[in-house]
């Protein structure tokens, strides 16, 4: 009787989610603002099943539709290949970082000094590697959110993240700081950040990854 019940709910839940076939609006909550982000449910979606999932992330200036748009055929894929795509919407006019040492500012805005009125604009949430606080971020905490808005239909071992230009960045970002989280990434037209080449950092996440993943680490960041 339980697990009907559990199961039941997790019906129940898994139909609110979306349709499948077609691109929902879905919000959380993170840090007191509302995050949008789309949610695609691939054709034949049966939310009895488990399924991978896919993050896909706008470039900087950007937005979600851009990504989840034809242009990029991630839905076409998602039916092809059975996965939940998703797509979040980053936030506009985030404060520059600081490196500071005893209260003193050594190197002010340092995530948007190489990209040039990027402060005011929209643009993922991405902190120094070398800093102590290197993964409070907001978008990281955004992705935490919908991970866990999706539940239990997603497979667990297989969430994966992508993105475009600085949301390519953001993919690399992402996969550093939640390492137990996604499974692999991939990059479309975006490098590193100088204040992401951190080579410690890198061999530490490298060296605890399984062998599946080692490659496509080692893929995109070489």
């Amino acid at each position: 009787m339980r697990k009907i019940l559990i199961l039941t709910l997790f019906i129940i839940l898994c139909s609110t989610l979306a349709v499948a076939g077609e691109l929902t609006e879905h919000t959380v909550n993170v840090e007191g603002k509302q995050r949008n982000f789309y949610v695609y449910l691939p054709d034949n979606y049966n939310p009895e099943y488990q399924y991978p999932l896919l993050f896909m992330f706008h470039g900087l200036g950007g937005n979600y539709n851009d990504v989840s748009s034809e242009s990029y055929g991630i839905k076409e894929l998602a039916d092809q290949n059975q996965f939940i795509a998703v797509f979040p919407d980053s936030l506009s006019n985030i404060p520059p970082k600081d490196i500071t040492w005893n209260n003193f500012v050594l190197f002010p805005g340092y995530d948007t000094f190489a990209l040039p009125g990027s402060s005011q604009t929209k643009r993922w949430d991405i902190s120094h590697v070398q800093s102590s606080d290197r993964y409070n971020s907001q978008d990281v905490k955004f992705v935490d959110a919908i991970k866990d808005y999706l539940g239990p239909s997603v497979l667990d071992t297989h969430v994966f993240s992508t993105g475009h230009s600085y949301g390519a960045i953001f993919s690399y970002y992402l996969a550093m700081s939640r390492p137990e989280l996604i499974t692999s990434f991939g990059s479309h037209s975006g490098g590193l950040l100088k204040f992401l080449e951190d080579q410690e950092l890198i061999d530490s996440v490298k060296n605890n990854l399984p062998i599946q993943q080692k490659f496509w680490f080692n893929f995109y960041i070489n």
